[in-house]
């Protein structure tokens, strides 16, 4: 029994110094690595605006830049710029002028996976500018 008794206080004193001890604990949160560029996207095929899923990003912000054409975007590659079509995707407004772009909007997207985005210029590709976060 006293055995026992000595083995439990043994424990509870290794529990208890272990419990004293600074924890480091890792939450999943997106870091502050962003990859921003300038990129052209058409009216078809959808244009990819997280380019490579290899480095595994988590989040995308798209800013058009065309005072004329809006973007259609959407994870769905038949986004579609027509709203009585069934794959209309989110719609990102035109810009106020050339020197005056539209205020990017940020998309949470599935690690490793595409996001894509249309334009409604039939006649060209809609410059934007994306930034990529993982």
């Amino acid at each position: 029994m006293t055995r026992l008794i000595l083995l439990a206080v043994l424990f509870l004193s290794a529990v208890g110094a272990q419990a004293l001890e600074p924890v480091t604990v890792t939450i999943d949160s997106v870091s502050s690595t962003n990859t921003i560029r300038g990129i052209d996207i058409s009216s078809a095929p959808a244009t990819s605006v997280v380019i490579s899923t290899g480095m595994l990003y988590r989040q995308v912000c798209i800013q058009n830049f065309s005072a004329t054409s809006y973007l259609a975007c959407s994870e769905n590659v038949n986004v579609s710029t027509l709203t009585a079509q069934n794959h209309v995707g989110t719609i990102l407004g035109v810009a106020a002028s050339t020197s005056a772009p539209s205020f990017p909007t940020c998309f949470s997207i599935s690690a490793g996976t595409n996001f894509y985005c249309r334009t409604s210029s039939v006649t060209g590709s809609t410059r934007a500018g994306i930034a990529r976060g993982r």
